[in-house]
Parts: structure tokens; C-alpha cells; sequence
């Protein structure tokens, strides 16, 4: 289960009343045949604006106001619960889970009224925290090692749900979570099952949130500006009650990671692992109804000087997909931010288009119907931008938009059921 998908099929606690929110801010539907999709909009989009306020800059700030303290070198464990994880996770024999893809998730059940984290980390990553659906203002921000970290205090008597997502990417280095820790009159629930349908995404920064936090195109990037929950992938997971895997890091390609000579792993050979960096965590097969590939704008950067090998390199990424999820539904994209203008030469944007439209048709004469096409319009003048000219906020929630308009016209997954 993940916090990207339908919450209230998700929760323990069983049906809640929902806020609403029918500004139209951000996702406009009114082209789009939605109804299936209306009655988990509204949720999508105050789950949306609420992540938007107040993360960015204040990073020292906030570790005092989250940070519990930690005494000892040995951590409290008498009331660990516990827990389910989404997305990719190795679990150890301790039960502890560590993770490394962004918006991998870890949900916990239990009547109570306090809850903490035991947790290793880089000390650069950054976490959303949901209480019973509701976002907390405040991200988590570990300071680096082993930590207890208090995740809310003082909750009224009673059943609650709490969610743990890393926003950050895996470039950040791995997160471990040894366990949750409960107040000592708390009661430890089972974690809710998932009946929910599985989108798996593969891309690079554009997926993973680069920037998307940040005011305008002059800022770099940095943790405090990257934003999982905020990218097109999860809007429109939390819109067509779906859970998410992403499997995705900045500045990848298909054959070249911007021509770098020194990051020279391109996102193919990680796809099927469940920790980068850790090859013995090869996946061999992997259930899902939707895989999206968000891939190749790093392909055609300035400093890489021959992209011939793009077109063959895409052929044999979209078959390995193929043999990792066998029953999925394949929606092959055309990045935003491509175009025939720039890098000069190069013709970028109808390249990956002619590719991708050549792959699919391919795969459809062999006999697989199950791949599609979308081409994501190019950034728009009043959209703005994210950190080192990387998608806005507006860009997102548009490019949700048109990724839901296209799995409810190729009935790419099942339509989530009204309320």
C-alpha cells in the first residue's frame, strides 16, 4: 500500500468524511470525461496544495521542531509495531526495511497517541509525514545515523494510521527503518492490505521532483526543493486510486546520463534493482497494471556528441521492461521539456518521438497490444519553472491531468469505484 493511492481503502480505520476542495486549482477536468475519477480529485488536490506550503529553506528549523531526543546509544524498543512497505524495500531478518527510490512508503496501524521512528539515514533525505490522511506541515529531516525521530504526540484516544514517504531520491544514499515506537498504553494494529492497482514509473529527475519546490529556474538542486508527492506520477496515482513504485534518478538516460564520464550507469542497468546500489537486490519479476517510461531527455543534452545509439538502446530497455512485468499495460512518454530547437541539431523532440512510435507499433506486430504512446506537451510560458529550469508545480499537476486523460481513453488501469 502507498500513500500515493486511493487512503481511504488504505486506512485502518475504516471510512472517514473527506475535505473538499472544488477551487478547480491546478487539475482542470473539464475536457476530460473524469467522472470515474471525480469522486478521489478533491482529495488529490488538497493533498496537493497542503504539500506545497512552507518546505523550503528552513531546513535547521525544522530538524529542532521533529527531532526527539535520543539518549543512549541504544534506542528504546519495548513498543516497536508493526509495519507494511510500498514501493521497493529489502527487509532484514530484524525486520528493519531500507529503501533508496523516491516515494517508497511505510504505513502503520495502531490506537494511541504518540508515535516515533527508529530509523539510519544519510542525513539528506527528506520524508512527508501522514497522520490518519493529513499531511503534516512539517517534512522529516534525519540529522544523519541512527535516530529516534517523534512523528506525532499527543493524538486523541483511538485508532490511527501513519505513513512515511521519502520524497528525496536515491542519489541521497539509503535509508534504513529499524522499526516504529509507540507510547507505552499503545496497541498495535495489523497494517491495512492494498487492493489497489499498481503504477511502476521509470525516469529521471523530471519523475523523481527535481525542483519542483523552488520559486523560479535559478536555484540548483538540494533536498529542500525536491518533492516526490508533488510530481505528475503521484497526483495522478492519488487521483485514479492507484500505489506507486518509482524507479527514478536525476540526470539518467537510456544510453548516456548527459554524456557524463564519470556517472556512467544509465537508468537501464538499476531498473530491476530494489536497492541501487546493492546488486544482489535484483528484482526478477514484478506485479503491475501500468509501467510508465519517462526516459531520454538526459539522452540528447549538449555535452552528448552522438545519440545514434539512442533508438536501439530504447528497444531493448522496453523489452527488458516487458520481460520484468509481463502483464502490465506499457505507456511510453515523451518528456516535457524536449524539443527541435534546442540542443541545436539535434531534433530531440521528433527523435524520441519517432522511436517511441516505432517501438510501439513494433510491439503491437509481434503481438503485444499492451504498449502505448503519450507525448506530454512541452512546458507552457505561464507554467513557470522548478530549480535549473525542471517543472513547476503547474507543469505537474497539467502533465497528471494528461496522464489520467489517457488511462481512462486506453482503460490503462481499473477505474476506481465510486463512493
Amino acid at each position: 500500500m502507498l500513500a500515493l493511492g486511493k487512503f481511504a481503502e488504505l486506512s485502518c480505520l475504516g471510512q472517514r468524511s473527506r475535505e473538499k476542495n472544488d477551487s478547480g486549482y491546478l487539475i482542470n477536468l473539464d475536457n476530460i470525461d473524469m467522472k470515474a475519477f471525480r469522486p478521489l480529485i478533491a482529495l488529490a488536490l488538497v493533498f496537493s496544495i497542503l504539500s506545497i506550503g512552507g518546505c523550503v529553506g528552513e531546513g535547521s528549523a525544522r530538524r529542532s521542531g521533529v527531532k526527539a531526543a535520543h539518549q543512549g546509544k541504544v534506542l528504546d524498543t519495548k513498543n516497536r509495531v508493526e509495519y507494511s512497505m510500498s514501493g521497493r524495500a529489502v527487509r532484514g531478518e530484524d525486520g528493519s526495511a531500507t529503501i533508496a527510490w523516491p516515494g517508497s512508503t511505510a504505513t502503520i496501524c495502531f490506537q494511541g497517541a504518540d508515535a516515533s521512528i527508529d530509523l539510519t539515514d544519510s542525513g539528506q533525505n527528506q520524508f512527508a509525514v501522514l497522520i490518519d490522511d493529513k499531511l503534516r506541515r512539517e517534512k522529516l529531516i534525519p540529522g544523519g545515523g541512527r535516530e529516534k525521530l517523534e512523528l506525532v504526540r499527543g493524538l486523541e484516544r483511538g485508532e490511527h494510521t501513519i505513513q512515511l514517504v521519502r520524497l528525496t531520491e536515491a542519489s541521497l544514499g539509503q535509508t534504513q527503518i529499524h522499526g516504529f515506537i509507540l507510547d507505552q498504553y499503545a496497541e498495535a494494529l495489523p497494517p491495512p492490505e492494498s487492493s489497489a492497482s499498481k503504477i511502476v514509473i521509470y525516469g529521471d529527475s523530471i519523475s523523481a521532483g527535481y525542483g519542483v519546490e523552488g520559486v523560479n529556474e535559478k536555484c540548483g538542486f538540494s533536498p529542500e526543493t525536491e518533492n516526490y508527492l508533488l510530481t505528475y506520477g503521484a497526483i495522478a496515482a492519488r487521483a485514479a486510486g492507484a500505489e506507486v513504485t518509482n524507479v527514478s534518478w536525476s540526470g539518467k538516460g537510456i544510453f548516456t546520463n548527459r554524456g557524463s564520464q564519470t556517472d556512467t550507469v544509465p537508468l537501464p542497468e538499476l531498473f530491476n534493482l530494489a536497492l541501487p546500489g546493492d546488486p544482489s537486490s535484483k528484482i526478477e519479476s514484478e506485479a503491475a497494471d501500468l509501467v510508465l517510461i519517462n526516459l531520454g531527455t538526459n539522452d540528447f543534452a549538449p555535452e552528448v556528441k552522438d545519440i545514434t545509439p539512442f533508438a536501439e538502446s530504447y528497444k531493448t530497455f522496453v523489452r527488458k521492461v516487458r520481460a520484468l512485468h509481463l502483464n502490465a499495460e506499457i505507456l511510453l512518454t515523451v518528456g516535457p521539456l524536449l524539443s527541435d530547437e534546442w540542443p541545436e541539431g539535434k531534433r530531440a523532440l521528433s527523435t524520441v518521438r519517432k522511436t517511441l512510435m516505432a517501438e510501439m507499433e513494433a510491439r503491437k506486430a509481434s503481438g503485444d497490444e499492451k504498449v502505448h504512446v503519450l507525448e506530454f506537451r512541452r512546458v507552457q510560458p505561464n507554467e513557470g519553472w522548478g530549480c535549473d529550469f525542471h517543472p513547476s508545480k503547474k507543469t505537474h499537476h497539467r502533465m497528471a491531468q494528461e496522464l489520467l486523460g489517457k488511462i481512462q481513453s486506453e482503460k490503462l488501469l481499473p477505474l476506481p469505484k465510486s463512493k
